[in-house]
């Protein structure tokens, strides 16, 4: 009696579990995503891959404004008279807007920033501010900015700078790159 009260539980146990698995399907029931899955980089030392999770997280950060310097770049026309006058418009405008956020970066934000700027406009911070500013305020910039280790005619090469491109290939495909507005 014993064996047949295990093995009719057993059969009963069987199928209710398979047939709990199989009635509550529904093909419409998956994820919604749509597409391929964000790439993730993994490192094999705990070190390495903090490093990395930070620069992500301050390219997500930076990217907006380096988008936002390639747009006013592109909307201030090719001439140089055009571009002193784009300039001087809107620089204090963009002054009341970012100056207090970019006032606050930290040392490595800020070579970040110049590298994004660097690769997004494919021009180096030194001869954007040449353009704009004038010859002694690019001057005056590049000094103040070798005192804190930045090299503002150092152009973006991207085989020297390939654990950014990954980052902002990781970034890029996982959508989280927001946007800043202007």
């Amino acid at each position: 009696m014993k064996k047949l009260f295990l093995v009719t539980s057993i059969l009963l146990l069987a199928y209710f579990n398979n047939h709990a698995q199989t009635t509550n399907v529904n093909p419409t029931d998956t994820a919604k995503f749509g597409g391929q899955f964000a790439t993730i980089t993994f490192y094999e030392n705990d070190l390495k891959q903090y490093k990395y999770d930070m620069l992500k997280q301050r390219i997500r950060r930076l990217y907006p404004y380096a988008e936002i310097a390639k747009k006013l770049l592109l909307n201030m026309g090719d001439t140089k008279k055009s571009q002193k006058q784009f300039s001087k418009a809107n620089e204090k405008e963009l002054k009341d807007k970012f100056e207090n956020e970019l006032k606050n970066l930290t040392i490595t934000e800020g070579q970040i920033l110049v590298k994004l700027i660097n690769r997004e406009t494919g021009n180096n911070c030194y001869n954007l501010i040449k353009n704009l500013k004038g010859s002694f305020s690019a001057f005056t910039y590049q000094t103040i900015g070798a005192r804190y280790g930045y090299d503002l005619k150092q152009p973006y090469k991207v085989d020297e700078n390939q654990e950014m491109e990954q980052a902002i290939k990781d970034l890029k495909d996982g959508g989280y790159l927001p946007m800043l507005t202007y």
